[in-house]
């Protein structure tokens, strides 16, 4: 079998259930593991704003398969030689950041399948195709059923296009609301009404056309009001804030005790 024999986020959000993952920002394989040992559907590991290595990656996707969690990664461009280096590296989904219009999204969905549907090259020896020990066919068509395409929809720009992204063939949608709202002159006040009308109306048009929409939640709370707006592809905190802010927390009551 291979290793991208099944993505048990697209599973779930092909039911229309909710799926829930968290961001991997440390680049420790150690914390992939506890993340799927408890039960996270998928990881995604951020490498648009954070440094990190091919290896580490690939050993990130090791990592993650290994306790069955779904290794997803954020790019940190559009560049189709890196995400199909990625993805013969065995990972299995791409967030491709500012995703504009239709024409840009359509070039990047081609990217990442294989012919007749895209324009993926052929690397059959890869991790991804369990190094050549799958039939040629069976593993293209593994890949293009769980290889998982998001989008990050950051400007409302791209909002307005929506409908044109959506129809490239995507797999998910996920919504940046920082950078939405700074393209809406908000200085990044996430909480405007402002952006949280262009929020619903992307998320109703995504919905309209069957394709589930993400979102990233910092908090119990956030996840809760997320699920409430219709998201259902759900990335909880990191593993570097959750660290964080347990020290914090612990620290300042050490010190409390102290005097």
């Amino acid at each position: 079998m291979s290793f991208i024999g099944s993505n048990i986020m697209m599973e779930k959000l092909r039911r229309g259930e909710i799926s829930i993952g968290t961001q991997i920002r440390s680049r420790n394989e150690m914390a992939v593991e506890i993340a799927g040992l408890l039960g996270f559907d998928f990881i995604y590991l951020e490498t648009e704003h954070f440094m990190c290595n091919d290896e580490t990656i690939e050993n990130i996707a090791r990592a993650a398969q290994g306790v069955g969690t779904v290794p997803l990664v954020r790019v940190p461009s559009q560049d189709p030689e890196i995400l199909m280096h990625l993805l013969d590296a065995g990972v299995m989904g791409v967030i491709i950041p500012h995703v504009e219009n239709g024409e840009e999204a359509r070039r990047l969905v081609e990217a990442c399948k294989y012919p007749p549907r895209g324009t993926r090259g052929s690397g059959m020896g890869s991790r991804a195709a369990s190094y050549g020990l799958i039939p040629k066919n069976e593993y293209r068509e593994l890949a293009d059923k769980n290889t998982c395409v998001l989008f990050m929809i950051e400007s409302e720009a791209a909002v307005n296009r929506i409908d044109e992204i959506i129809d490239s063939g995507v797999d998910v949608i996920r919504i940046g609301r920082n950078d939405l709202a700074e393209s809406m002159g908000l200085k990044g006040n996430t909480k405007d009404p402002r952006v949280t009308q262009v929020v619903d109306y992307a998320i109703s048009r995504c919905k309209a056309k069957g394709i589930p929409v993400g979102t990233a939640a910092g908090s119990v709370t956030a996840v809760q009001e997320a699920i409430a707006q219709g998201f259902t592809q759900i990335s909880y905190a990191s593993d570097l804030a959750i660290l964080a802010k347990a020290w914090q927390k612990d620290l300042k009551s050490i010190h409390e005790l102290l005097g």
